[in-house]
């Protein structure tokens, strides 16, 4: 078989035709390459030297890419089933209540966007305003301290200090508040002003709450919010003045500093957890 195979190369060999060397010259006369350049493994120094640059210019791009994109890639900070309180590159305090989302470009740490409530304390600055935006509302502040609470198709915020813009996030029109007002903003309706309620609504965020001469039929209300519980009372007239950390003591505490200050008797009902 091999002697046959023999015979039939031996017989059909034309000077020329196998050339594997006359086959490179004419396959670089086609694509306008020199025969006299110096070559390395069959390929010209020229397309090393270009896949070299394409390399180069490859790895630049994709670094520059990747650090790009690690510049501007969005913070997100999420709080699971407790309070959860984080502080933004420009010392700002955020508390986020359970399951809230504030998210930021590293880039632009003074606008961020928030799903669910949330109490900020924001540090001045009077060149870059901070910025907090839902999918309603829109608030401005240069520094101050407010909560924010989303609802289904609405979002409150409370001011607790200093001043904000506040209005709706696809409208041109908006309003000032101030320390101690709450406004609410529905889907394409105008923002407008509502009952401030308790200054101690934000004592989840906080951890405090005060009280300056405040009846106790108010201050057992404010109790029974944040404990969860039912209170009351056989002296509901009597006026109260004091701070509690909350976040720190018992209600069972609280109640019996009460009880004592104002010789007063005062029942615990506990109800269900929102």
């Amino acid at each position: 078989m091999k002697e046959e195979l023999k015979q039939f190369v031996l017989h059909h060999y034309q000077t020329g035709k196998l050339d594997t060397r006359q086959a490179l010259r004419n396959v670089k006369a086609r694509v306008g390459l020199k025969n006299d350049r110096p070559t390395h493994g069959g390929l010209s120094v020229r397309f090393y030297r270009w896949m070299a640059a394409a390399a180069m210019l490859a790895f630049i791009c994709g670094a520059t890419y990747l650090y790009i994109t690690r510049e501007n890639a969005e913070v997100k900070l999420t709080a699971d089933d407790a309070v959860k309180t984080i502080t933004l590159p420009d010392s700002t305090h955020v508390t986020l209540a359970p399951h809230a989302t504030l998210a930021y470009n590293p880039q632009e740490p003074r606008s961020v966007r928030l799903t669910g409530d949330a109490y900020f304390n924001v540090t001045h600055s009077e060149a870059t305003p901070f910025t907090v935006v839902n999918s309603i509302a829109q608030v401005t502040v240069l520094g101050t301290q407010f909560q924010i609470d989303e609802e289904a198709g609405q979002t409150t915020i409370y001011v607790a200090q200093g001043r904000v813009r506040f209005g709706n996030i696809g409208l041109t029109q908006a309003i000032v508040l101030g320390a101690g007002e709450k406004a609410l903003v529905g889907k394409r309706q105008q923002p407008e002003h509502a009952p401030s309620g308790s200054p101690n609504q934000t004592a989840w965020a906080t951890g405090q709450m005060h009280f300056e001469d405040t009846p106790l039929t108010d201050v057992l209300a404010d109790l029974g919010f944040y404990y969860h519980a039912n209170l009351r009372c056989n002296h509901p007239e009597r006026r109260l003045t004091a701070d509690f950390h909350v976040a720190k003591d018992s209600l069972e505490e609280i109640i019996a500093l009460i009880e004592q200050t104002l010789d007063v008797s005062i029942n615990i009902e506990e109800t269900e957890e929102q």
